[in-house]
């Protein structure tokens, strides 16, 4: 396995449990830590697209007010997961 690091990633994001936080978008800045499998990986795609990464957060921030910054890294990590599953299942 590798480590790879996405740091400083910002997303505007409608955050927060407070009345002045709803209806507001506030930066959110996102680092994300993966462990990549990379034994054998000789193709472009065999590794992480940095950019999918970036797509994720972008949706989870698009799809409406969240009131935990926990819950939003919870949401991102499922979808990396999934990307993770899907990736497996077809073979790349």
């Amino acid at each position: 396995m590798t480590k790879v690091f996405v740091t400083g990633l910002k997303v505007e994001a409608e955050i927060g449990v407070y009345a002045h936080e709803k209806g507001a978008s506030q930066p959110l800045i996102v680092d994300v830590e993966l462990d990549v499998p990379t034994a054998g990986a000789t193709r472009l795609a065999d590794t992480v697209n940095y950019e999918t990464i970036g797509e994720s957060a972008r949706a989870i921030a698009a799809a409406g007010h969240s009131q935990l910054v926990e819950d939003v890294a919870e949401r991102l990590a499922r979808a990396r997961l999934a990307e993770a599953v899907e990736r497996d299942r077809v073979g790349h």
